[in-house]
């Protein structure tokens, strides 16, 4: 989700990125670190709209968040959870989601391919993982016994409290879902001169 602090004079996207646009250099955007998925989200807006922001990298969410919170960045990406509370209490604003669809835990905030800028996706995964080697079949078992306790209700009214999409894709989906990802911001990255340090 994209977080904006309050002193920005924008309620949506649009607006966002036309102040952006009108103040170039001017807003900073905090990240956990450089090369994590907060960073290259905003570093891909940028991109795809042309706006000029300022990288500050901090160790973690946290210190980023209360970076948001205090005005000394403007701008931060990061997950529902980590900022749901401050959403609550209006000392942040949401301007949209970088997933590909709304999420369930916040279904009045666009994503930013509704917002105006199709195919826009930048959202982390939580994958299920084995040691290479791993014996077919128990992947399967695993797979499968993943996948079942995903479709359970309760689990899902948890993921999705906390800004999270269940999907339970299977190992395949899961390789070729990977592939695509690393395809976009090894190509971002390189586009961008971003260094991970």
């Amino acid at each position: 989700m994209i977080f904006v602090n309050p002193s920005v004079p924008a309620t949506n996207m649009a607006e966002f990125i036309n102040y952006a646009r009108a103040n170039p250099g001017k807003l900073n955007y905090g990240s956990p670190g450089s090369g994590t998925i907060p960073h290259l989200a905003i570093e891909l807006l940028m991109q795809r709209t042309g706006i000029n922001l300022v990288h500050v990298p901090f160790h973690g969410s946290p210190p980023a968040m209360e970076a948001l919170l205090a005005n000394t960045v403007q701008v931060f990406a990061v997950g529902l959870s980590a900022g749901a509370g401050h959403l609550k209490a209006g000392t942040i604003r949401a301007l949209a989601v970088t997933s590909e669809k709304r999420l369930p835990g916040a279904p009045s905030i666009p994503t930013v391919s509704e917002s105006g800028y199709p195919g826009f996706v930048a959202s982390n995964s939580w994958i299920l993982a084995a040691p290479a080697g791993t014996d077919q079949q128990i992947l399967t078992r695993l797979a499968t016994a993943a996948s079942e306790s995903l479709m359970n209700l309760d689990v899902r009214k948890i993921y999705s409290d906390n800004g999270f999409i269940a999907i339970g894709n299977s190992p395949s989906e899961i390789a070729r879902d990977l592939a695509g990802e690393a395809k976009q911001w090894r190509e971002l990255i390189a586009a961008r001169g971003i260094n991970s340090d």
